[in-house]
């Protein structure tokens, strides 16, 4: 279980203009590093992949107007932001929902009428708590939320 700091620091900073209207989705894609996406984090990779649900990758738009991110969602993506810039490593089972992984994942829940899909996730959010996600414990989530990085001035 590796943490890379710089490719949580990239994806953060890219999460956080994709949101806020700044870069559009095929900006987001093509800012993206290969290797963050292939990351040894596995924060990284889950995030990453976390992110791409939050567009519509069939052609190329911000994520403004009737694409905005809700302001529930916006929370939980600070969320996501404050957990990669902590050096907390990630606990929650790995789960692939792109590549070859992603589309045997669709297959599976195709033909089992999601029956796997719904134990599969059940399964995860049990594994920690998943309220405060991507973070394993609410503590940890409580405790970097009470001294953000980017509000210490330390980047």
């Amino acid at each position: 279980m590796q943490t890379d700091l710089k490719a949580r620091r990239e994806l953060a900073a890219l999460i956080r203009h994709l949101v806020s209207g700044v870069i559009t989705n095929d900006e987001f894609e093509d800012r993206l590093p290969r290797p963050l996406r292939d990351s040894e984090d596995a924060a990284v990779v889950a995030l990453y992949e976390h992110a791409w649900c939050l567009y519509n990758d069939t052609f190329e738009h911000h994520l403004i107007g009737q694409w905005k991110v809700s302001k529930e969602n916006r929370r939980v993506i600070a969320r996501w932001i404050l957990f990669l810039h902590s050096d907390l490593h990630y606990e929650w089972p790995a789960v692939r929902i792109t590549g070859s992984v992603g589309l045997w994942n669709a297959l599976r829940h195709l033909f089992t009428l999601g029956y796997s899909t719904r134990q599969a996730q059940a399964r995860f959010e049990a594994a920690g708590d998943y309220d405060v996600w991507p973070f394993f414990r609410r503590a940890d989530f409580e405790n970097a939320a009470s001294s953000p990085t980017l509000l210490r001035g330390k980047v």
